[in-house]
């Protein structure tokens, strides 16, 4: 896999971002700039200086007033459906036009290539961190991935003409030809693959591993990209493209094995200074709930917990209060993985009661919040190759 084809994965996952949130186009004679702006840019500027986005469009003094071109209404009838797909757009200036046509081309291709959002942010970060080119077999590609500010389009598409209807309207058709989609989508799907592969590809020793659970769920998000990438070549046609749509598995799939994983990973929660293994039983109650069993002393990875409960006195207080400090750290073989803490303070009529307290604050706390943090760590885990 080359830079360009890196850049190109980037580029496609920022444009099924933006796809989800492209609408039809606005009423005639009204500003379609702002709409057409918040669902995509001009593919002009979408490449760093590569020239991927196809020729120069005519410019908005060169675009003549005149009779209607064909192509306004009915680009089908101008581009050939067996050969091309295209849509017409239109705009109160010329890049609004532009923009408003690449929008309505991308939704001629259906919902189905439209990627959940969470699912481009990961795919991204994996591209932006190396992660991704690090399991591209055979491949010798730069870490630094330089990712375009702007939104793209589809791959290959390009705005074929214009048109100024001589009073406040500009039109333009974008225009994406078959084969050419054939070949750059079917080359996006075979490298994602690719990468998937180098992914899933483990010993039964590396598999029960917070590495092998945060390689399939990466394996799942780069499968979720294939299959919008697939509604492409279906569209199309995928013969001749290499890639044999059939044979891809949903990104659920890697997911599901991804939970299987954690069921098999176990998790020894050792902790000090508890009080009738209150707080050991919160934390155990998190991790269960993550898929996680429990283990014992010597397993690879211990979530180490000190709880601290001390009485606190206040000037002028009739009630006793207990202050609580408790730390966490989830270690893989002593490599402190996630840290996290909690600190607060509780009162009543007695110590006892209000060391009872701090304990239910400090459970609920637990449960609440170390849940969501283990939650964002284990989402978050891009994997590399050792």
């Amino acid at each position: 896999m080359s830079a360009i084809k890196i850049k190109t994965l980037l580029a496609l996952a920022v444009m099924l971002l933006w796809a989800g949130c492209a609408s039809a186009p606005p009423p005639s004679g009204g500003d379609s700039s702002a709409a057409a702006g918040a669902a995509a840019s001009s593919a002009l500027a979408a490449m760093d200086g590569g020239g991927n986005a196809g020729p120069a469009p005519v410019s908005a003094e060169t675009a003549k007033p005149g009779e209607e071109p064909l192509w306004v209404r009915s680009p089908d009838r101008v581009y050939s459906a067996s050969q091309y797909v295209s849509a017409a757009g239109y705009g109160s200036d010329r890049t609004a036009a532009e923009k408003n046509a690449f929008a309505n081309l991308v939704s001629r291709f259906g919902q189905n290539i439209h990627a959940d959002q969470k699912v481009v942010e990961t795919y991204t970060e994996a591209a932006r961190s190396g992660s991704l080119q690090s399991w591209s077999s055979g491949t010798d590609v730069t870490n630094t991935v330089n990712i375009s500010n702007s939104l793209d389009t589809l791959v290959g598409a390009e705005i074929k003409d214009h048109w100024f209807d001589g009073k406040s309207t500009y039109h333009a058709v974008a225009v994406l030809e078959k084969t050419v989609a054939r070949e750059s989508y079917g080359s996006l799907v075979r490298t994602n693959q690719d990468i998937i592969e180098g992914l899933t590809s483990m010993t039964a020793a590396e598999k029960n591993s917070l590495d092998a659970y945060s390689r399939y769920r990466l394996a799942g998000a780069i499968a979720d990209m294939n299959s919008s990438y697939a509604s492409v070549l279906s569209y199309v046609g995928a013969e001749g493209s290499g890639v044999d749509l059939k044979t891809l598995k949903p990104g659920n799939e890697y997911r599901l094995a991804a939970a299987e994983i954690t069921k098999n990973i176990p998790i020894y929660v050792n902790v000090s200074g508890d009080r009738n293994n209150r707080i050991k039983s919160a934390f155990s109650q998190v991790l269960s709930k993550q898929g996680f069993r429990t283990g014992q002393s010597n397993s690879r990875y211990v979530l180490d917990v000190n709880c601290a409960l001390e009485p606190v006195e206040f000037p002028g207080q009739t009630n006793k209060f207990v202050r609580y400090n408790i730390d966490a750290n989830l270690a893989d073989n002593g490599t402190v993985l996630l840290p996290w803490n909690i600190n607060d303070r509780s009162g009543h009529v007695s110590v006892e009661q209000a060391e009872n307290r701090a304990l239910s604050a400090a459970e609920k706390k637990i449960g609440d919040s170390y849940g969501e943090e283990l939650s964002r760590y284990l989402s978050s885990l891009l994997p590399e190759k050792k």
